[in-house]
This record gives structure tokens, sequence and C-alpha cells, in this order.
């Protein structure tokens, strides 16, 4: 029984190896892709999201509201009014937010792809010259990498005002102690100590 079970074994092994020869590395990799749900519904949100900012004009027809329009009857932001055909309400202009929000997007996707493709341009452009170079030139290029990024990516710009503002704390502590004059830290209304440049 062990020796048939082995048997089965081995020639289960053999197919499915057969089958993963006989698959290219992309329909192994959509096949992977497929069997991941939160990929795939990930994408499906995406592509209904790329439909929607690539076909935002057609909310304009659906509407009767260009994007800049403004409805007088519909100023200091209304709800939602179906009948007026305000799907999404109205800003305090009284723009149409479901059309100004189509519009919206596409304007972010816009930006979001021109600013991956100027980075990967960049990207590719400055690893390749570093990587056929070499030597100096290579270790100089890496180096002002390494400085690239020791700049914090989104330093805490209440703190960081101190560096170059030395009297920000100053009236951080006055406006906490209610416009009464801190002289110092041992002072109660002087408030909490000033914290130095935080990276978040």
């Amino acid at each position: 029984m062990s020796l048939l079970n082995r048997t089965n074994n081995q020639a289960a092994l053999e197919a499915a190896v057969t089958t993963l020869q006989s698959r290219s590395l992309t329909q192994l990799a959509i096949a992977r892709f497929l069997r991941n749900r939160v990929a795939v519904g990930a994408s499906i949100v995406l592509l209904i999201l790329v439909a929607l900012a690539v076909f935002a004009p057609v909310f304009e027809l659906l509407t009767g509201y260009p994007m800049e329009f403004q409805d007088r009857d519909f100023y200091s932001g209304k709800p939602p009014n179906w009948e007026a055909q305000h799907y999404l309400g109205t800003d305090y202009n009284g723009r149409d937010i479901l059309v100004r929000t189509m519009f919206g997007m596409r304007i972010s996707m816009m930006v979001a792809l021109v600013a991956a493709t100027v980075a990967l341009v960049i990207g590719i452009s400055y690893g390749a010259i570093s990587g056929l170079a070499g030597g100096m030139v290579d270790t100089i290029m890496m180096r002002i990498l390494d400085l690239l990024y020791s700049f914090p990516a989104n330093p805490d710009r209440g703190d960081c005002a101190g560096v170059f503002w030395p009297e920000y704390h100053d009236r951080v502590r006055h406006h906490r102690s209610g416009g009464v004059a801190a002289d110092g830290p041992g002072d109660p209304g002087a408030g909490p100590e000033p914290t130095k440049c935080r990276i978040h």
C-alpha cells in the first residue's frame, strides 16, 4: 500500500511539473493574481475609477451642468436634489458636486500619471548612468542619493519653524498662556517645552 501511494504521489508530482513547464511566466503570474481576491477586487475598483475619470464629460450631459456653472437657486451648499439633477448636491458657490468630483478625479489621475512617468524616466536614466559608468561616478551618484534620502519626507512644519524662526516657540507659549507673557520654562503660563523637529 505504501509503495502504491508513493507511486501515485510521484506520478502527480511529475504531472504538476509538466503542467508548470508548459505554462509561461506570464500565465503563471496571471493565475497567481486571479487567486488573490483582494488584488482582483482592488483592480476592479481602480478600473471603475479610471473609467469614471475618462468619461467625466458624460456627467456634464447627465446632469446638464458644466463644471464651472453656478446654479443661483442652489447657493450655500444645498443637499442632493434629484429633481434638479444635483445628485450629490452643490457646493457653496452653487456648482454641482458630482460633476466637479468626476473632473477632480481626472485631474488627480493625470497628475499622478505624469509624476510617476517623470519619476520613472529620471530613475531609470540615473540608475543606468550610474551602473554603466561605475567606479567613482557610481560612488558619487549614490552618495548624492543618500544625501537626498537623509532629508525628512514629511517634517512637522510647526516644530521645524522654530529652526528658522527662533521667536516661533515664544509666540506659541504666549498664545497658550492666554496672552500672558511667559518668561521661561518654569513659568506656569509657559506651556510645554518646545520640541525638536519630528519626522513622521
